[in-house]
């Protein structure tokens, strides 16, 4: 985001796109819902899922029309960018309840969950998740690039 509202050319504005697009799919719903999921009891785990799915879809719902209010507000679409960069920093606290406790001492048994560390060194062998990664980046790439862009092509009433 900062590196978006610094821009001041195509090739600056393109990568902070690309790097949007990166931090979208890695820290889209797949991750977050993987953590939920490991972490909340069965008998809560599909209503726990279907909080953090509704709440997801909610921000990305509501940052668009957000974004445009501060565009129109600020009339500097470099400000609305550090805007919105310090409200994607100020929700990194937030991550911090879905850290695994690495404390947890290992069972004797051989089937033991899986740590995240070893489920992303897994995840990165397979083809399955390199094309799945692409396909969110290019969602988030797309996403990012028309809600910042589109409101700007808006007509004016004279």
């Amino acid at each position: 985001m900062l590196m978006i509202g610094t821009a001041t050319e195509g090739v600056t504005l393109t990568a902070g796109n690309a790097l949007a697009g990166i931090g979208m799919a890695a820290a889209g719903f797949g991750p977050i819902l993987g953590a939920i999921g490991r972490q909340t009891p069965v008998e809560w785990r599909s209503s726990a899922l279907g909080i953090a799915t509704a709440g997801g879809s909610f921000g990305q719902f509501a940052i668009v029309p957000f974004a445009s209010i501060l565009q129109n507000s600020l009339d500097n679409w470099h400000s609305t960018m550090f805007v919105l960069a310090a409200v994607s920093v100020a929700m990194v606290p937030l991550a911090l309840g879905l850290r695994e406790d690495s404390a947890a001492p290992a069972k004797a048994s051989a089937l033991q969950p899986q740590r995240s560390k070893g489920a992303l060194q897994e995840a990165f062998r397979t083809q399955g998740f390199w094309l799945l990664t692409i396909g969110f980046f290019v969602c988030g790439f797309h996403i990012t690039f028309i809600g910042l862009h589109l409101p700007s092509y808006r007509q004016v009433d004279r």
